[in-house]
């Protein structure tokens, strides 16, 4: 063994060329590997999501008493309709039909802890080019799971209208995820964060599908009814009413059934078009999101999201994102990424996911060419032993 060591000729170089390529083929990949499963603490990217034909409650025309211009035409909305008895205009009168766009910008960075990343968002949503709400939020995300940090990790800030108040939590322990999933995401249920609820609810695995020819898992979340967090129900009223949301303003409006309900739906119901109701907003959501599985990185999310008045939790039950009540509206938009965010999400996933294959056959061409040299380094030293015999 000792001769072998002291071989300076091809033998020695071809079982250092079988070590290296041994070494590179199991240890690069797995760096490479070690480094894509973790969150970069440098990602910076926008996403924007359009609704070209949504319907949202005007709330100027709402506070001001008198019906929006696409709806001043409509017998019910006319001035007449107040001088014949009643008091206050059907609230389909001040609901308008206009494009929504939410822009999301998002960027990740350094935190105390290797282990950890910080990650800052803020989405503004637009209602006919027009401000309509703004939502900050800094979180501290675990780089592997990339699930927030135990604690109050999360600070988070929102804002209606333009110029309009703002509710703040300071610090909060979120414990869904949200703008990223794991690398190597599996095919199971996902808690996601909702800033409305200010709570999560799961995202559930639907199935794979391609897009653009790169293999998708895709979640589905559908949600019915569901009553908004408390804060931010307050914030909505203080818009309406002109109010600061810290106020103990009524969170609820009121008025005859005949105001509030299609004819359908007063008979479904079991409304008389004279009966008092009383109404708070409830919030339904169906959304399916599109996840790279190797990266976890989302490539395309459709969000249809409804937030409608009703009487009760029960009736609220049956409310449907997708089949929204025209006459209970505060807004419906159906959100999807843009065609330009879903290729910069896809661009990137690919350059990622080819560079994994590229480490795959690394790995294995590295092994099996560190085999091939050392079978045949065993063959130069078995001829080498018998030339010495001889």
């Amino acid at each position: 063994m000792k001769r072998f060591l002291r071989l300076r000729g091809r033998l020695f170089w071809t079982v250092v060329a079988a070590a290296c390529a041994l070494i590179i083929g199991a240890v690069v990949p797995a760096m490479y590997e070690n480094q894509t499963r973790q969150l970069s603490r440098d990602i910076g990217y926008q996403v924007t999501a359009t609704s070209p034909e949504s319907m949202v409650l005007d709330y100027q025309a709402f506070r001001a008493g008198k019906p929006n211009s696409q709806r001043a035409a409509n017998p019910e909305c006319a001035p007449a309709k107040l001088a014949n008895g009643h008091t206050q205009y059907p609230l389909a009168c001040f609901i308008r039909d206009v494009p929504v766009e939410v822009e999301r910008h998002t960027q990740t960075g350094k935190a105390d802890d290797s282990t950890l990343a910080s990650s800052e968002s803020e989405v503004t949503a637009l209602i006919d080019d027009h401000l309509a709400a703004r939502v900050s939020e800094s979180s501290v995300l675990n780089r592997e799971s990339t699930f927030p940090a135990s604690g109050p990790s999360t600070a988070l800030t929102m804002s209606l209208g333009e110029g309009g108040d703002e509710i703040t939590d300071p610090g909060f322990e979120r414990d869904g995820l949200q703008y990223f999933f794991p690398a190597d995401t599996e095919q199971r249920s996902y808690p996601l964060y909702d800033p409305l609820l200010h709570g999560s609810e799961p995202l559930d695995f639907s199935g794979t599908e391609k897009v653009d020819g790169i293999p998708t898992y895709t979640f589905q979340q559908d949600l019915h009814g569901r009553e908004l967090d408390s804060e931010v129900e307050k914030l909505l009223f203080s818009v309406f009413a002109g109010a600061s949301a810290n106020a103990d303003a009524a969170t609820e409006v009121v008025g005859p059934a005949g105001n509030f309900y299609s004819q359908a739906d007063m008979e479904r119901f079991d409304y008389q078009p004279e009966d008092t109701v009383v109404l708070e907003p409830y919030y339904s959501v169906s959304r399916t999101v599109w996840v790279e599985s190797t990266t976890g990185t989302i490539v395309n999310a459709v969000t249809h999201v409804d937030i409608s008045f009703a009487t009760s939790p029960q009736e609220a039950a049956q409310l449907d994102a997708t089949d929204p009540a025209r006459e209970r509206a505060v807004v419906n938009a159906r959100l999807e990424w843009s065609p330009e965010s879903q290729q910069r999400a896809l661009d990137k996933v690919a350059s990622t996911v080819n560079m994994t294959k590229a480490m795959s056959i690394l790995g294995w061409g590295g092994k099996a060419l560190g085999v091939v040299l050392l079978i045949v380094a065993a063959r130069m030293y078995m001829r080498r032993r018998a030339g010495e015999a001889s």
